[in-house]
């Protein structure tokens, strides 16, 4: 989209009256890895006179929603589809990219899992900790639901054409499952990279660590971008929005949830 920064400010600043800026709404929903940065685009913009709205949903919801005009924004954790681009007329806006880790409880003796593995277990063909590691018991597994970006960029990085098992338990969010995880000793799921902290324990995927640097190196395999979905011909406060997360000076904002700025300073 060829904006320029100059047009988009002079359209925001015939909203002034007498030097008070009139509030203008945005409104996004979908991934919930965006929350936090958007969050963060949301107080800034305030001095603007820009009220950003954030909701989450799920990636297929935000795509949803703002191809039906429920939304201004559709946040995805997975790049958008041709079909979803022309039978909507939505446009892509990518500023971050993120990895997607394998995760199981700080107990958990488990260290490795290449894809094949990965498969075995997602879709219930092993069913036994005992398998592939020390670990006693049944493995519980979970999962995130249809609409979720991180689910399906796991189910076509990961997966392939194994499907996921019909008794995986089913969570909505990336700190859902966070938290799913970190209070089973019997849990294997997976999360965005950015939610990770020392509640759970992330898996080294073919060998190689789940860490932003390797992702962003192209070592670490299993990565998506994070993009906001506008329909064409945005309106000004919508443009600002965009300009915003995606400009170098918000780059810190994003990388302090552990996302890798495409913008960087």
């Amino acid at each position: 989209m060829k904006t320029s920064l100059f047009s988009i400010l002079l359209s925001l600043s015939s909203s002034l009256v007498w030097g008070t800026p009139v509030k203008r709404t945005v409104s996004m929903a979908g991934g919930t890895a965006h929350i936090p940065v958007m969050q963060d685009a949301a107080k800034l913009l305030t001095a603007e006179g820009i009220e950003l709205v954030v909701a989450a949903g799920g990636s297929g919801v935000g795509i949803t929603k703002v191809a039906t005009g429920l939304v201004d924004i559709g946040n995805s954790g997975r790049p958008l589809t041709p079909e979803e681009k022309t039978r909507y007329g939505l446009e892509e806006h990518r500023f971050a990219i993120d990895g997607i880790a394998l995760i199981v409880h700080p107990g958990n003796p488990l260290q490795n899992v290449d894809a094949a593995t990965a498969q075995r277990i997602f879709s219930g063909i092993k069913t036994q900790w005992s398998d592939f590691t020390s670990r006693q018991g049944a493995i519980r597994l979970y999962t995130r639901e249809e609409s979720s970006g991180t689910r399906q960029t796991f189910k076509e990085l990961v997966m392939k054409e194994s499907p996921f098992a019909v008794y995986a338990h089913v969570v909505t969010s990336n700190g859902a499952m966070k938290v799913a995880v970190a209070q089973d000793l019997d849990a294997i799921g997976f999360c965005s990279i950015g939610h990770l902290d020392r509640s759970v324990k992330a898996v080294a995927f073919s060998g190689i660590a789940p860490t932003q640097s390797n992702a962003a190196s192209g070592i670490y395999p299993v990565v998506r971008p994070l993009v906001m979905a506008v329909r064409k011909n945005p309106s000004a406060p919508v443009l600002r929005v965009l300009q915003l997360i995606q400009s170098p000076a918000f780059a810190d904002h994003i990388r302090a949830y552990g996302y890798l700025p495409l913008s960087a300073p």
